[in-house]
């Protein structure tokens, strides 16, 4: 990012007259991807006027009270790292942002892949502000694999969750041992 397009960023999100603050506000608060806020204001043109982002209603005019900031976060999922809950695999690309996955850290860990198909691993810890509390606080294993390779079914059955995002899926497994 040049120098020109920081100011530009910058000036679309701080300031009270910033046309995307609401939006850089709500992000910040929902500990949400700065990467992908970038991605929508300077790439999409998305600006405060153009909430809902999903079509749901959205109460807040400004962030005066908890409440508001409550139905901001909870009603735009796009700048929001996704909730994600054992057992939940996603069939179609849903607007999630890899960047935004729900990990604190990320350790590439090759040996651990799910399956030889599998393009990389990593071994992650969950954000357990983000993350349901059924995701044990220990390392799991994400094997990413290209959205064009079928994961065998014996893979899948043996997976905790699995996340389609921007064209790749992320197999969740336990590390083995």
């Amino acid at each position: 990012m040049g120098k020109v397009e920081k100011v530009m960023f910058a000036r679309a999100i701080s300031g009270r007259n910033a046309e995307s603050r609401r939006l850089f506000v709500g992000t910040v608060f929902a500990t949400g991807d700065m990467a992908f806020l970038h991605y929508l204001v300077m790439e999409q043109s998305i600006t405060d006027g153009d909430l809902p982002l999903r079509g749901k209603l959205h109460l807040a005019v400004g962030w005066e009270s908890e409440d508001a900031l409550k139905a901001f976060i909870s009603s735009e999922a796009l700048v929001c790292p996704s909730p994600l809950a054992e057992g939940w695999f996603f069939d179609k690309d849903e607007g999630h942002y890899q960047s935004s996955l729900p990990f604190a850290t990320v350790e590439r860990n090759d040996p651990q892949k799910a399956h030889p198909n599998g393009i990389v691993a990593y071994q992650v810890e969950f954000n357990h502000d983000i993350v349901q509390d059924d995701f044990e606080r220990k390392p799991y294993i994400v094997t990413r694999f290209s959205g064009l390779v079928s994961i065998p079914k014996e893979v899948k059955d043996e997976a905790v969750a699995g996340v389609l995002c921007e064209g790749m899926y992320f197999l969740v497994t336990h590390r083995r041992t």
